[in-house]
């Protein structure tokens, strides 16, 4: 069973100009992962049809199988299914049921003076098995070229996504024999990658050889992803599931659950409905970044009840009841103050728990001595009000993001 070379080609202007970020490079990376595929080149060229010839015939040299998103619209400028023509020899032909969704879809929406372009999107060429878009009008196109497989997919994201996943994916497995991978990511909070490397150094070791682990850090949190290839998916199922478990017996102070399963936010809730506990927060530095990573989940209603962002001194005064005197002696940014905000917004609100935080986030200091980079967050809980320090660094966007995890972290710790 031989290894199937993937290529990716993202296709746009608007993508090389920085306009649109390229998500869907890395949506269809993950995806054909998951069914087994490891993608070996990923490309983003213009759209420019001699480019575009060039880079497509290079990848059907160098791959099996290559997908491609973007240039399938009604416009001048969308030009994949002429090149495609082009390469194969052929020909556009209206097909019926492309032709038959587009009026459904027009009808719909009532705009028939996009109909004369729009009606263009049912011309496909004729060769290409067609793979209807129910969310769009652009179609996808199966194509072969040079002994590979071509796949055209429309740029934008979500109707890519549900072609890719509900119909592409599929037909992709029915045509390539794949050797069955599975994997399992584990996600951690508060612990740096080296330490979880020398923690699990000697068990990685005795990883059996068809068993990988990987170690995916960001703001806060690091992956730990353990891979598997076998010929039996039943086998590889069990044996990357038995290896997640004894990674979780290994870890139990940092590993909050499986990612795609459940996430810290979804633990703390849980963990205060339990309690049937109440939290509150209000933040300075991280600017209102700490609740939308709370907010941003549908239940929390559960046990947020609200917060403020007191990014101001005299709001830390009015709003919290921040001491006057203790900004005067401590500076804005100290433990001093960090308590009093914690303290003032469970009053605020009645809730048994509180989260605070008060830092320089740069780039320019405010009304506070204290280096860039440097957050303090408070955590009021029923019994105690616990404190930490630390310095982030000194871009903006990184203190506040690694601040927001370490409060997370922080309050799932202690609950």
């Amino acid at each position: 069973m031989g290894k199937v070379r993937v290529q990716i080609i993202s296709i746009g202007d608007e993508l090389l100009l920085g306009e649109t970020l390229n998500t869907n490079a890395s949506f269809i990376a993950k995806s054909l992962q998951k069914i087994g595929f490891s993608v070996i080149k990923i490309l983003t060229i213009a759209d420019d049809p001699q480019q575009m010839k060039e880079v497509i015939t290079t990848a059907t040299k160098e791959a099996d199988l290559i997908l491609t998103t973007g240039g399938l619209g009604p416009t001048n400028d969308d030009l994949t299914q002429k090149v495609f023509c082009e390469l194969t020899e052929d020909v556009l032909i209206e097909d019926a049921e492309v032709l038959k969704e587009l009026i459904i879809r027009h009808e719909i929406r009532g705009k028939k003076d996009s109909w004369e372009v729009n009606k263009l999107q049912a011309f496909v060429p004729s060769k290409a098995k067609v793979f209807v878009n129910k969310n769009g009008t652009a179609p996808a196109l199966w194509m072969e070229y040079n002994r590979a497989v071509c796949v055209a997919m429309p740029g934008v994201p979500f109707e890519m996504k549900a072609l890719l996943t509900e119909q592409i994916n599929p037909y992709i497995l029915k045509n390539f024999a794949v050797e069955p991978i599975f994997y399992q990511t584990v996600l951690t909070y508060g612990i740096g990658e080296s330490v979880l490397m020398q923690r699990l150094k000697e068990w990685e070791e005795n990883l059996p050889e068809e068993v990988k682990l990987s170690y995916l850090p960001s703001y806060g949190k690091v992956r730990l992803r353990l891979l598997g290839k076998g010929k039996n998916k039943h086998n590889l199922e069990k044996t990357i599931n038995t290896f997640t478990e004894e990674l979780k017996n290994l870890l139990p102070d940092v590993i909050v659950g499986i990612e795609g399963e459940i996430d810290i936010v979804d633990q703390i809730r849980m963990k205060l409905e339990a309690k049937k506990a109440t939290l509150s927060i209000a933040e300075s530095c991280t600017g209102g970044l700490l609740s939308n990573s709370i907010t941003e989940k549908s239940g929390i209603s559960s046990f947020y009840i609200g917060g403020v962002i007191t990014y101001a001194t005299q709001s830390k005064v009015k709003l919290l009841g921040v001491s006057k005197s203790d900004i005067d002696k401590y500076s804005v940014v100290s433990a001093e103050v960090a308590s009093a905000m914690a303290k003032g917004v469970s009053q605020l609100y009645h809730t048994d728990y509180a989260l605070a935080t008060t830092g320089e986030a740069g780039p320019n200091k405010g009304d506070s001595d204290a280096d860039i980079g440097t957050v303090y967050i408070a955590l009021k809980t029923p019994e105690k009000t616990h404190i930490i320090k630390g310095n982030y660094g000194n871009r903006r966007e990184t203190i506040m993001k690694r601040a927001v995890k370490e409060a997370l972290v922080l309050l799932w710790k202690e609950i």
